[in-house]
C-alpha cells in the first residue's frame, strides 16, 4: 500500500495524464514525465448503491520512507511550539504597559501575523481542508505571511528613523 493522490483530470488541468500501451506506463503532460506501472494504480471506486457513479480513478503513488514520513508528522509540532511562544510573547507585550510604545505596538502586529499565519500552517498539515475551503484556507495563510512580511518592512523603517538620522 503506497500513499497516493487522485488524478482527476476533469477538475484539474494539471492531472491530465494518458497511458502507454505498449509498456503500461503513465504520462503527465505538465511535468513532461513519464512513470512506469510501479508508480500508479487504476482502482474502481464505488460511491454508495449507485452503480452508475462507480468509476475508474487513476492513483499516484508518492514514494515514502521512514524519515520523510516522520519529517511531515514533526513538522506541525515543531511550529506548535513556535505558536506557543509567539502566544507568551503576546502576552507579555500586552500585560506591561511600559512596552506598547511604537516598535512594542509594531511587534504586536508582527506577532500576531506569524501566529496567526502558523496556526494556518499548522492546521493544514494536521487535518487539510477540503477542496471547498482549500483556496480560502490557503488566502488566509498567504495574507497572513504578506503581512508579516509587511510588518516586518515598518519594524525596519522604524528602526532606521530612530538610529539611522
Amino acid at each position: 500500500m503506497c500513499p497516493k493522490y487522485v488524478l482527476k483530470p476533469d477538475k484539474d488541468k494539471n492531472d491530465i495524464h494518458y497511458f502507454s500501451f505498449m509498456d503500461g506506463s503513465i504520462f503527465l503532460p505538465n511535468t513532461f514525465n513519464t512513470y512506469s506501472n510501479n508508480h500508479y494504480c487504476i482502482e474502481n471506486v464505488v460511491f454508495g448503491d449507485f452503480p452508475e457513479n462507480n468509476n475508474l480513478w487513476t492513483f499516484f503513488c508518492f514514494d515514502s520512507n521512514e524519515e520523510e514520513t516522520l519529517k511531515f508528522e514533526l513538522y506541525p509540532i515543531g511550529i506548535l511550539i513556535s505558536c506557543a511562544f509567539f502566544t507568551l510573547t503576546l502576552v507579555v507585550y500586552l500585560s506591561i504597559p511600559k512596552l506598547r510604545n511604537l516598535p512594542g505596538k509594531i511587534l504586536i502586529c508582527l506577532v500576531l501575523s506569524l501566529l496567526i499565519a502558523y496556526l494556518g500552517i499548522a492546521c493544514g498539515q494536521i487535518s487539510p481542508p477540503s477542496d471547498k475551503y482549500c483556496a480560502s484556507f490557503a488566502f488566509f495563510i498567504y495574507f497572513s505571511l504578506l503581512s508579516a512580511f509587511s510588518w516586518m518592512n515598518v519594524m525596519c523603517f522604524d528602526i532606521w528613523l530612530t538610529f539611522g538620522w
